[in-house]
């Protein structure tokens, strides 16, 4: 038995989840850690902005899909990587720290062992990089 975390429900995590849980055996769980609670088809925005679609069109949540496949799901940001576990700890595989970014669980830290880590977190944006484009 395995346990999966991928961090980040955009296209590539959210597809990567879903094809880990039809692929792998059933007792190996997949889990999703992403700080978003829906999920967004980004390359329709335009016609949401043009009035062309509305915004239900383009995004849904993600905790009824991942329910329904047998995805864990965790509503929360990753803050703190440990390839080599963490020294001390009762399970000595590999963690993930995360910050719950649910409304009700604001805050709250918890870690996530693993014995495998697909991170789909997207990438990091420098604007500023760019004359014109920064804040």
């Amino acid at each position: 038995m395995a346990d999966v975390v991928v961090l980040g429900a955009g296209v590539a995590g959210h597809t990567a989840a879903l094809h880990l849980r039809r692929l792998l055996p059933k007792n190996n769980t997949v889990t999703v850690v992403t700080p978003n609670s829906q999920w967004n088809w980004i390359p329709s925005n335009i016609w949401v902005g043009v009035g062309q679609m509305g915004k239900s069109d383009v995004v849904f949540p993600l905790a009824p899909v991942y329910a329904k496949q047998g995805i864990a799901y965790v509503q929360a940001k990753a803050v703190g990587l440990h390839p080599a576990g963490i020294e001390g700890a009762a399970d000595s595989r590999p963690a993930v720290e995360v910050e719950s970014t649910a409304p009700d669980r604001q805050g709250e830290s918890s870690t996530l062992h693993y014995d495998y880590l697909v991170n789909a977190t997207g990438p990091q944006l420098k604007f500023g990089a760019t004359e014109g484009l920064g804040p």
